[in-house]
């Protein structure tokens, strides 16, 4: 999609699009009103400024829609994007998994909420460790990461699905 096709979409469809990147209604609504932006660039930058804006309520409400890193069977069912997103943990090996999940669970009992991580990129071992590193953290600081971890998987989804200008190499 073009800029100019997100620019020019009805609001209910714009907030609609929205919340496949980021599941805070106030924040879709913000990032909707905030239109026309005309770049990508400062789509990007108006998404950012208004995800920083969120309440512990909006953090917790975007969380609950990511599945567990390692759910795969979760995957499947529901996240057909977080598929993409979490490929490399779909291929991990059983003891792996079997980790994750354990941690998984240990985490969101500590914190109240699941561990977020932008997964792209990253295997399986990858987020385990980013997963030990954070949970003897204090709910405060993992409210923090799990907010910046957010922040650049929505600016990811954004990113695939807002075109980037192409560069015809000719000056204005």
């Amino acid at each position: 999609m073009r800029i100019e096709d997100f620019d020019a979409l009805g609001t209910e469809q714009a907030q609609a699009l929205l919340l496949q990147w980021c599941a805070c209604p106030r924040w879709a609504r913000d990032v909707a009103a905030g239109r026309p932006f005309r770049t990508r660039p400062a789509l990007t930058a108006e998404a950012r400024a208004s995800w920083r804006e969120a309440d512990e309520a909006e953090l917790l409400d975007a969380f609950a829609a990511h599945p567990r890193i390692g759910d795969v069977e979760h995957l499947r069912e529901r996240f057909g994007r977080a598929n993409a997103e979490q490929g490399q943990v779909l291929a991990a090996d059983e003891a792996v998994l079997e980790r994750l999940k354990t941690l998984n669970d240990r985490y969101s009992e500590r914190f109240g909420f699941i561990f977020i991580v932008c997964a792209t990129g990253k295997s399986a071992e990858a987020m385990l460790a980013l997963l030990e590193a954070r949970i003897d953290n204090d709910r405060t600081t993992e409210l923090a990461n799990a907010a910046r971890e957010q922040e650049a998987i929505m600016v990811l989804r954004l990113e695939q699905a807002i075109d980037a200008p192409t560069d015809t190499g000719a000056t204005p």
